[in-house]
């Protein structure tokens, strides 16, 4: 019993750790699963996934080869990340799929991925609570942000991308039971609802993608969509008790929803807000056409005429081609995965990351890409006996 407890606990901390990475070390939590890459060699269904999946090993390792050339003629020091990502992306979701596989027989993974996603909801829930708590953690996991009153404002949870992919993140999880949950599933929504609205307004857009594409996907279903609509009824009646009593114990949060919502409906007229700035003035490209394919070396995040755009950065960078090579790691991803679940959810998965680059780097390794590519290996090595074994 002590023993199975035991394995329990330890796959949930390793998957823990590789979705959301917190920071209390340096790298994170994820640096601490290196060292499971050393037992590769002595694995069967390893070798398995590693000589199916060489080509998709090369294209990664195309994008560390293209950033490498970069630096080399005078370029940020963007390679070792590539390189990381090899590892981050490619050799531990192997080993988590293949631990899971032995020792979870029976069991599905997405329920532990349900699972670590609630803990780390319920983490930030408790963190929202309590305020003091929430200041000394982020002082302690704090990667050099500057603005005190920022981080504790909206940065609740113990993951590396609190205000970026980590809700984006609970999105996709939220997405995942609005499609294919029963009533019990719904009640959970609001524990990942609660995070999302306290962190990142993007997370709310993996939602509207499920919601829209139930309607679509489910239209010749009548009776699940009126199931599902009694279910989103009894959810809107809880999660509005709850915006009462954030509204009165956190107004700055409810201000800053509105502010998005207002963002959204008026575009064309606000002149202000995180939208209307990305579009905006965050959006240009290098002056000349080699510049525009072969980038300058350069991101320009940090830079005085800066952008948080993610595919403005990387053709700033190595240029279009190296936009189009992280482009086709994901589509190579999504080619994979779209034979083997719904298009509905696959569907809203691709749209999310297209946001997520648009917000940020979404294509660097961050909770929603890392769970892309546990998705790609274990689907692959859960439907391994379609193939043969040589």
């Amino acid at each position: 019993m002590f023993k199975r407890i035991f394995q329990y606990l330890f796959f949930i901390i390793i998957l823990y750790s590789y979705l959301f990475n917190p920071y209390p070390i340096r790298g994170g939590l994820i640096k601490l699963l290196y060292p499971l890459i050393c037992f590769i060699p002595f694995i069967g269904g390893a070798k398995f996934l590693i000589k199916k999946n060489w080509d998709f090993l090369g294209l990664l390792f195309s994008v560390f080869l293209y950033s490498f050339f970069v630096y080399i003629f005078g370029g940020q020091n963007i390679y070792v990340n590539n390189l990381i990502n090899i590892v981050e992306y490619f050799f531990i979701p192997i080993m988590i799929v293949i631990i899971f596989d032995k020792y979870f027989t029976g069991y599905k993974l997405i329920d532990f991925i349900l699972l670590v996603s609630l803990i780390a909801s319920c983490i930030s829930i408790f963190l929202i609570l309590n305020p003091e708590i929430n200041f000394v953690l982020r002082s302690i996991v704090s990667r050099g942000i500057t603005d005190v009153s920022e981080v504790t404002r909206r940065s609740y949870g113990f993951s590396q991308f609190l205000l970026f992919t980590y809700p984006l993140f609970l999105g996709v999880i939220v997405g995942y039971l609005i499609l294919f949950g029963k009533l019990i599933h719904y009640i959970l929504i609001v524990i990942f609802l609660i995070p999302i609205a306290f962190n990142a307004r993007t997370g709310f857009f993996p939602i509207i993608f499920s919601i829209l594409f139930l309607f679509i996907f489910n239209k010749n279903n009548r009776g699940e969509i009126i199931n599902k609509m009694l279910y989103f009824i009894l959810l809107g009646f809880i999660f509005n008790y709850l915006i009462i009593y954030v509204s009165n114990e956190f107004p700055e949060t409810i201000e800053w929803l509105n502010e998005g919502l207002t963002e959204v409906t008026s575009i064309n007229n606000n002149r202000s807000g995180t939208i209307y700035t990305l579009i905006n003035d965050m959006f240009f490209f290098p002056d000349s056409i080699l510049e525009f394919i072969f980038g300058t070396g350069h991101d320009i995040y940090l830079a005085s005429n800066n952008s948080d755009i993610g595919y403005i950065n990387q053709i700033w960078f190595g240029g279009f081609l190296y936009m189009f090579l992280l482009l086709l790691v994901y589509l190579h991803i999504f080619k994979k995965i779209a034979r083997s679940i719904p298009l509905k959810y696959s569907g809203m998965l691709f749209l999310t990351l297209l946001i997520a680059n648009f917000k940020g780097n979404g294509f660097y390794s961050n909770e929603l890409t890392r769970f892309l590519f546990l998705l790609f290996f274990y689907i692959q090595f859960n439907n391994r006996r379609d193939f043969a074994l040589n």
